[in-house]
């Protein structure tokens, strides 16, 4: 009698488990690049210079990456000295293929990063600000304070798939050269300073490599 009732309920159990290993196996045979996707974030350590250092913060997304450029005081600043470009994507970006063939852009930010003017003014900057005018505090680097050694601050977070037509299961090299102005004291000019280029090799699977 004890068989007869308890049969039943020991091979459910077993019947379920079947269906999701099978259920599961079919999803990974079909969608498996994505189950198998890192989505940690990656940080990708740039070089320094005028005083400061850059760096990336690299995640991978279920549509692509999301790209976040970063810079960190070296020395001690005072308020107002270093400003954000208005471009979105704050910097110059390239984007290859692993056999060497470039992925051309059409996005008008990414284009115009390799044709800002050299010299410029804090008041013209201001002007094409896309921030808001009672925003426009923002554009400064650290929000326009003081910066001291260690101080981080973002100047651009964008995602790729927005300026790069992309696929998800093909590897890239991306190259991003950020960008920042640098105003003179008691003056109303700035000076764009170029970062050493950050190259890295970007996985189907999520991960991240420095070239």
């Amino acid at each position: 009698m004890t068989s007869s009732l308890t049969a039943p309920y020991t091979t459910r159990p077993f019947a379920l488990y079947s269906f999701i290993i099978f259920f599961m196996a079919i999803t990974l045979s079909v969608f498996g690049q994505d189950f198998r996707r890192d989505y940690a974030p990656k940080e990708v350590v740039g070089s320094a210079t005028n005083g400061l250092s850059c760096g990336l913060i690299v995640v991978p997304t279920s549509c692509g990456w999301d790209i976040d450029i970063q810079l960190a005081a070296e020395t001690n600043y005072p308020a107002r000295v270093w400003l954000r470009i208005t471009n979105q994507v704050g910097s110059q970006l390239e984007l290859q293929r692993t056999n060497g063939s470039a992925v051309a852009s059409t996005n008008v930010d990414a284009l115009a990063a390799f044709h800002l003017p050299l010299r410029t003014t804090v008041s013209e900057i201001m002007q094409h600000s896309s921030i808001p005018r009672d925003r426009r505090a923002y554009q400064w680097w650290l929000v326009g304070h003081a910066a001291r050694v260690g101080d981080y601050y973002e100047t651009a977070l964008f995602k790729l798939e927005s300026v790069f037509p992309i696929c998800l299961t093909n590897d890239y090299v991306l190259r991003v050269t950020p960008l920042i102005y640098k105003a003179e004291t008691n003056d109303n000019s700035v000076n764009l300073i170029k970062f050493p280029p950050v190259k890295i090799r970007i996985y189907s699977n999520g991960d991240v490599r420095k070239e």
